[in-house]
């Protein structure tokens, strides 16, 4: 297994078009447009920031989370963009002590369909398999939702099956597919 990462440092991801920083305050703005958007935001478990403050709030939230060591989560940049935020891509939840992730991603609308989310994706996992040591990587997408579930197929995740959870913000239950993808041998 590996030494255990240092939560310390603000890992930096490069991929051949994107860079990935972790969220900062300055990014709040691209946040709010991002997650403003009714069709990106559709199938979130929390509702979605309706005001540069509340986005400022979410970014402090995933920043205290990445100091306490159980989650990462990163702005999408085109690299010749980098100020610019076309997404999010995250390990949404790190439990150390069963080496299990959670996943998640969101790109905005307009860049859509051209494979942001899986680019930007393969280099979590990477980082991920390389520097926390994770066995095993979830995803879970909502069944209205088939180009995620092809992005998570290319990149080797398989279909576990479906399962009933809360819907926070709706209320109510919603069904969800559980994707994993297990570390290379």
């Amino acid at each position: 297994m590996n030494a255990p990462f240092d939560f310390s440092t603000r890992p930096v991801l490069e991929t051949a078009r994107l860079r990935l920083a972790l969220l900062a305050r300055e990014d709040a703005p691209g946040l709010l447009a991002l997650l403003g958007d009714p069709e990106v935001s559709r199938r979130h478990d929390l509702p979605p920031p309706e005001t540069l403050a509340e986005a400022e709030t979410l970014i402090m939230d995933f920043t205290r989370r990445f100091e306490a060591g159980i989650g990462l989560h990163w702005k999408i940049a085109r690299r010749d963009d980098p100020a610019g935020l076309i997404g999010t891509c995250g390990i949404l939840t790190w439990q150390p002590w069963t080496r299990r992730a959670v996943v998640g991603y969101d790109v905005a609308r307009p860049h859509w369909g051209q494979g942001y989310a899986g680019e930007a994706l393969g280099a979590v996992l990477a980082w991920g398999f390389a520097h926390l040591g994770v066995a095993r990587f979830e995803a879970r997408v909502a069944p209205d939702n088939p180009a995620s579930e092809r992005v998570l197929a290319r990149l080797g995740f398989r279909l576990e099956g479906e399962q009933e959870q809360p819907a926070v913000w709706t209320g109510g239950r919603r069904v969800v597919r559980l994707y994993a993808l297990t570390r290379p041998e």
